[in-house]
């Protein structure tokens, strides 16, 4: 009986180990989170009706370039100063995290 016993018990810490494994190969090629850092007079809503990337979607880095591309677009963000990174998530997926620097504005 403990030998049926320990075999299931190994069985089953297997089937975790690959199933946790899968998971994670899974979400290697999604977006698991998106920041948005360095912005103050801008709001955050506005930033992302430029930004197509949502946690959930397919990685794609083109897609990435885009958002990037319109950031740059915007008036109010100094493009010279503006930057984006990926790295990998706690749960294995991507983080996308745009830097933005917004344009001084010289009074006169």
């Amino acid at each position: 009986m403990k030998r049926i016993t320990s075999k299931i018990v190994v069985t089953a810490a297997i089937f975790l180990h690959l199933l946790l494994m899968i998971t994670a190969l899974a979400q290697a090629g999604i977006v698991e989170d998106l920041e948005l850092r360095g912005y103050r007079k801008i709001s955050r809503e506005t930033l992302l009706q430029h930004i197509k990337t949502r946690p959930g979607d397919k990685f794609s880095d083109d897609q990435v370039k885009r958002d990037l591309e319109a950031l740059i677009k915007l008036d109010c963000i100094d493009p010279l100063k503006i930057a984006v990174q990926t790295t990998q998530g706690p749960r294995g997926g991507k983080v996308v995290i745009f830097m933005i620097a917004e344009k001084k504005i010289v009074s006169s």
